[in-house]
């Protein structure tokens, strides 16, 4: 949702709930350096969406958003680089990621998602398929297309599946197909200073529109 300056946390926390996806994006303060972006399932306010930042920013660009001014956007976790490239299949929006983490996560957040992987793919271009099982404040039960899991999956596949040397490399993933809503996520990670930096990519696809009466 674009311009939601005006909006209060409990009235963005209403529309998501009526919207019912499993991630609302807010989009503030357009006339700043630095637009603000806030994400909201049916239940909680989250930190970062991935794929509803790419839709948010796809959604900007469709108004004429000037994006040349603006390549930082802030969320809850900090300030993000933002990125397009134009394809034939539409605009290509990259997303930056936080450093990627691994270990012992589940114990530190006993509520968190679950996203199972596997190297079986429904297309021949995907590196991996995944699934993402929403936590349990969420109010969904399961994620599409996850923008910043997909991170992860890059990094852990790097990482521990085939274990690269230094520098950048690009893996695919999938997702969705359960659900008969496929997305391909592209993951960028690049090995520095003994961490996986994480930039997610891809191209929005409008699926719906939706007029709501606050």
């Amino acid at each position: 949702m674009l311009n939601s300056d005006a909006l209060s946390t409990e009235q963005m926390q209403l529309i998501a709930a009526q919207t019912g996806f499993t991630e609302t994006t807010f989009v503030s303060r357009l006339n700043e350096s630095v637009p603000r972006f806030r994400y909201f399932s049916p239940k909680s306010e989250m930190n970062l969406c991935g794929h509803g930042t790419i839709a948010a920013w796809t959604a900007l660009q469709e108004q004429n958003f000037n994006s040349e001014r603006n390549q930082l956007i802030e969320t809850k976790i900090g300030r993000l680089n933002i990125g397009e490239v134009r394809t034939p299949k539409g605009i290509q929006v990259q997303m930056q990621q936080g450093v990627a983490q691994f270990s012992s996560v589940l114990k530190q957040f006993p509520e968190a998602s679950i996203h199972p992987i596997c190297l079986e793919t429904y297309l021949a271009e995907a590196d991996m398929h995944g699934r993402h099982f929403s936590a349990t404040q969420s109010g969904t039960k399961e994620d599409p297309v996850t923008g910043t899991a997909s991170g992860v999956m890059g990094a852990y596949y790097a990482k521990y599946i085939n274990p690269q040397s230094w520098g950048r490399h690009t893996f695919r993933v999938e997702q969705g197909h359960e659900m008969k809503r496929e997305g391909l996520v592209e993951v960028t990670v690049n090995y520095i200073a003994k961490n996986w930096e994480v930039m997610i990519a891809g191209v929005c696809v409008r699926k719906t529109s939706r007029i709501l009466i606050i």
